[in-house]
């Protein structure tokens, strides 16, 4: 009996640091000063994030933005995150990075409309965060 209570001990305060660790890397999209830098610089280069025709190739921004994602992905997948805590603080912009710059697709999330028309990211090269667009958008798992 006594071992059980010091089981359930141990799997609250690993759910509590894994919550804590899951908040934590999402805040780093709004935080962390070099994706935040680019993130402004897709922006400024995109007519406020809704012209995303002008962007022909890949750059360090947008290198910086897609990986920031699938690393969110790889750590969904291998359980080092909760993903619904990931859905709930990055689902739109998962959605909008996703669309723009893997599917090349124009589309709108809350407050912002946007227009695309061609990817410059295969969705083999960021084979995690496909299927984490694929489970959320598409097959509509996890709502």
């Amino acid at each position: 009996v006594q071992l059980n209570k010091i089981n359930k001990q141990f799997e609250e305060s690993d759910l509590r640091e894994k919550r804590w660790h899951t908040l934590g890397r999402c805040e780093r999209f709004k935080c962390d000063k070099i994706i935040r830098d680019a993130t402004k610089a897709i922006w400024e280069k995109s007519d406020n994030g809704t012209d995303y025709t002008k962007i022909k190739k890949r750059d360090y921004n947008i290198l910086t933005l897609i990986c920031y994602f699938e690393e969110i992905a790889v750590g969904i997948k291998q359980n080092i995150f909760i993903e619904q805590i990931v859905k709930d603080l990055l689902e739109n912009d998962i959605k909008k990075a996703y669309e723009v710059f893997v599917l090349g697709k124009s589309g709108e999330i809350p407050g912002n409309k946007w227009k695309a028309n061609k990817g410059i990211f295969l969705d083999t090269e960021v084979p995690y965060l496909k299927e984490i667009y694929h489970n959320w958008f598409i097959n509509r798992k996890y709502i």
